[in-house]
Parts: C-alpha cells; structure tokens; sequence
C-alpha cells in the first residue's frame, strides 16, 4: 500500500510522528493504464521500438508493453496526473472511455503511421476506482520529500514498508516493487533472531 493508503489503517502503538505525518500528505496520482492490442508488433517492422516522449494531448509516454515472443503487439500509455501532468481535456475525455479510446488511436497513428489504427482490442485500467488503492505513481507535493526523507521506508518496530513507494530508485512502479521488496526482506532477516 502506499503511505496514503495505510493511513486507513490504525496502529497499535500508534505510528512515529514522521509516518503518520507522511500518510496524512501523501497523495496518490490518478492516472489509467491504457492499452491498445495488435494481431503482431507492426511498429517493429519500421525498425521502431515501441517508445515515444511527446506533448501530444494522450500519448504523452508510450511504451512496447508486447509479450516477449511477439505474439501480440500492444503500446501502453498512463493517461493523468503522475505521468501528464493536470488534465487538460474537457469532461467528454476525462469522463468517457471511448473518448480516450479514440484520442489515444488518435495519437498512435500520428506516431506510428495508420496500421495503429487496426487494432484489435482496447484496455483501460484506472485505480482512482479501486476500494483498497486510492490511486497510483505518487505525486509528490512540495516539501515531502524533504521533510520525511526515510519516513517512507523506515521499519516501525515489526512493521516493514515494501511497497514501490518505498524505494530509493524506480519509485512507484515495478522495477521500484521489486527492489523495495529486497530491501524488505534483508531487513526483515537482519532482524529475525538466529
């Protein structure tokens, strides 16, 4: 869970200062998880690997999200705060999936020519909806890094944070998870008696 999100829960003894203070201020981005899927990884044809940075209105960071063997090409793109900045679209995208569904193809056959209009599925993913997960990639206010340095990741007695957030590099996404899970379980070792 993020910082956030464990605020929900009560701790008995109650949490350092320094922790519920940073569960208080942090705040969730919330973003989508958005997927178009092809028969095959038609961009890889153009000698094009899948990628782009833009400042177009969806596609702001897209990325090959395919499986290894190729067998379905898919670009993937996070839509919201943590990775575009505030939305800057009227309510028909913000609150209509089929909105977003053709801006995204929209911006892909800008990029990556009209074969990205021919896709076969479409996939959205929004935690904003989740009950247990408030949101996803942190977005970072002012002053909270400086002001809770370790607070994030610091063991409270038997508690041990592990999350993505939690990690000094790749915070909030997968390459963070799994090194913060390390992190974890050598501290959680290190403190296990024999």
């Amino acid at each position: 869970m993020t910082p956030g999100d464990a605020g929900r829960i009560d701790f008995l003894p109650p949490l350092p200062t320094r922790r519920a203070k940073l569960q208080r201020v942090w705040r969730n981005g919330g973003e989508r998880k958005i997927c178009l899927v092809y028969r095959r990884p038609f961009w890889r044809d153009q000698g094009l690997n899948g990628t782009a940075v833009t400042d177009l209105p969806i596609a702001h960071f897209v990325v090959d999200n395919s499986p290894p063997d190729g067998s379905k090409g898919i670009l993937l793109a996070f839509v919201g705060t943590a990775a575009s900045g505030e939305f800057h679209w009227d309510d028909t995208i913000l609150d209509n999936e089929t909105a977003r569904r053709d801006a995204f193809v929209k911006d892909l056959v800008r990029l990556f020519g009209p074969q990205a209009g021919d896709y076969e599925q479409y996939l959205e993913k929004s935690w904003i909806a989740e009950p247990w997960v408030s949101g996803v990639a942190a977005v970072r206010t002012p002053g909270v890094i400086t002001n809770y340095t370790d607070a994030a990741s610091a063991a409270v007695g038997r508690v041990h944070w592990a999350g993505a957030e939690t990690s000094a590099e790749f915070e909030s996404y997968m390459e963070g998870a799994v090194r913060a899970a390390d992190r974890a379980v050598a501290e959680v070792l290190a403190a296990s008696p024999g």
